[in-house]
């Protein structure tokens, strides 16, 4: 006898938990699948931005009690241009991924949502039911299937859907212990270096309460594979500067080039960074793995509750966030990212221009949408500071 679920969920991070609790809340049997031991880590830099804040709250989950930074705003450094920006009250945040995530699951598992430590080997189709063949020779049975594994996701492969190899971005990672003063050196700021990659950045981002400065980079695959020095040896370069130590560095792709073609199969859909549903231009996924995870259940209700075709709700659901990425994403990353000539002239607007500096900031905190970020940094309304950064 199969053990049956009328969802499963291949995933525990953002997008799987915060689905499974919508669901569990609304009386369905609901099963997360995840491989690793929890809590797990993941490869990212702790921020959460504003535009996670209001997914979090409809989860139930208090930002504060797992906090343990609260930024007031950033600094961008490129060569000898550096320039920074204060937002004020916006809200984002700096935390451990791996207490974090495990917080979402906790709420998950108190609402009654089950936790199976397995690995998915295979999917198979029977009419309306979908089996899912596990590591353990267990078979488990469903209506609804959810792949939120990440950016090598077997269910993604399962279903035939593909993320091309050239849209991949690439991470390297660690969280530095850190003393009190050197913390404080960052003016509770989140920092980003462009100068050490044609696309990408380094980032360091302090986190008081942890004692602790996350320190990595994200770059396009490509700019990795034809580096001429070690990216590591450039975090610990980066390191060195500021009197610390790097631990053990972790390293992951991650989705960079847009989203993929089709978010699912029938009765399988596809959640977060599974989807491509990063930023191309900061590398952030959270509020996307947030966002697609209530969509994804409220989808699923509307499948079960009135017949609704899932992967049509769902996609219809997702097609601002597919347009921001793949349109304005995109549209931006090639304005940020384009040349160091370009690069060099956009600091130079930013440091003799605070307009558009605060704009570039609720662009990466996700405070105004990409659609929004692109039509307020049109060449038109940039050619007074251009002319300005050029003659100055």
């Amino acid at each position: 006898m199969k053990d049956s679920y009328d969802i499963i969920i291949v995933g525990a991070g953002p997008a799987g938990s915060a689905a499974s609790i919508i669901l569990a809340n609304k009386g369905f049997k609901v099963a997360i699948i995840e491989k690793e031991n929890l809590p797990r880590h993941k490869h990212c830099g702790g921020c959460i931005s504003s535009r996670s804040i209001p997914s979090l709250q409809k989860l139930g989950i208090n930002i504060e009690s797992v906090s343990l930074h609260k930024y007031k705003g950033f600094t961008m450094r490129y060569g000898d241009l550096v320039t920074g920006y204060d937002w004020g009250d916006m809200k984002v945040y700096g935390v451990y991924r791996e207490v974090f995530d495990y917080a979402i699951t906790n709420k998950a598992i108190d609402a009654g949502v089950v936790i199976l430590k397995n690995q998915v080997k295979k999917l198979r189709m029977e009419d309306d039911i979908i089996l899912v063949f596990l590591d353990n020779d267990n078979i488990l049975e469903t209506k609804v299937l959810f792949g939120a594994d990440g950016i090598h996701s077997i269910i993604r492969k399962e279903i035939g859907v593909t993320y091309q190899k050239n849209k991949l971005g690439f991470c390297l990672e660690t969280e530095v212990p850190a003393t009190d003063e050197i913390i404080d050196s960052y003016n509770d700021r989140l920092f980003l270096d462009f100068s050490y990659f044609k696309e990408g950045y380094i980032w360091a981002f302090p986190k008081k309460l942890g004692k602790t400065i996350n320190i990595g980079f994200g770059t396009d695959f490509h700019t990795v594979k034809n580096s001429k020095i070690p990216i590591k040896k450039i975090l610990q370069r980066y390191a060195q500067d500021k009197s610390l130590f790097l631990p053990r560095i972790h390293g992951a792709f991650i989705p960079f080039g847009g989203t993929v073609d089709c978010f699912g199969r029938n009765t399988v859909i596809l959640l977060g960074d599974a989807a491509g549903l990063v930023s191309p231009l900061s590398g952030e996924g959270i509020s996307y793995a947030l966002e697609s995870g209530i969509y994804a259940a409220e989808s699923a209700i509307d499948f079960f509750e009135h017949n609704t075709p899932l992967l049509e709700s769902y996609s219809r659901k997702l097609n601002s966030i597919k347009n921001e990425i793949n349109i304005y994403g995109l549209q931006l990353q090639k304005k940020m990212y384009r040349g160091r000539t370009h690069r060099k002239l956009m600091f130079k607007m930013c440091s003799k221009n605070q307009d558009i500096m605060k704009k570039l900031g609720e662009i990466f905190t996700q405070k105004i949408t990409y659609e929004q970020g692109v039509k307020q940094l049109t060449p038109l309304k940039l050619l007074p500071a251009m002319v300005k950064a050029l003659v100055t």
